[in-house]
């Protein structure tokens, strides 16, 4: 499922990447869209739109991000095992306790 996730982000970023020229400033981006399409002089976008898919985009990238790190930790969960050592005595206290300084006179 994230493979398929990712593959379809790369490819939409990659295929359909096209720029738009307003009076505000120039936006470059890609989405969905057919450049030989009948519509294609007429594809614009609203200041909203752009917003909108500045969030999208952000979006996908932070979800990507959190899939990727939740991956990797899983990941290192599994492969890393932490070793536990028992002792013959771990059942009783007492077994690790030291004994009182004792002096010896002559």
């Amino acid at each position: 499922m994230l493979v398929i996730l990712f593959m379809s982000y790369y490819l939409s970023t990659a295929a359909f990447y096209h720029t738009h020229y307003f009076s505000w400033g120039t936006v470059t981006h890609s989405h969905l869209y057919f450049p030989f399409a009948k519509n294609s002089a007429q594809h614009t976008h609203t200041p909203i739109q752009c917003q909108l898919i500045d969030y999208l985009s952000s979006s996908v990238l932070i979800y990507l991000a959190v899939a990727v790190f939740s991956f990797t930790m899983l990941l290192i969960k599994r492969i890393y095992t932490p070793v536990r050592y028992y002792t013959p005595y771990s059942h009783v206290i007492s077994a690790f306790l030291r004994a009182p300084p004792a002096s010896i006179c002559r």
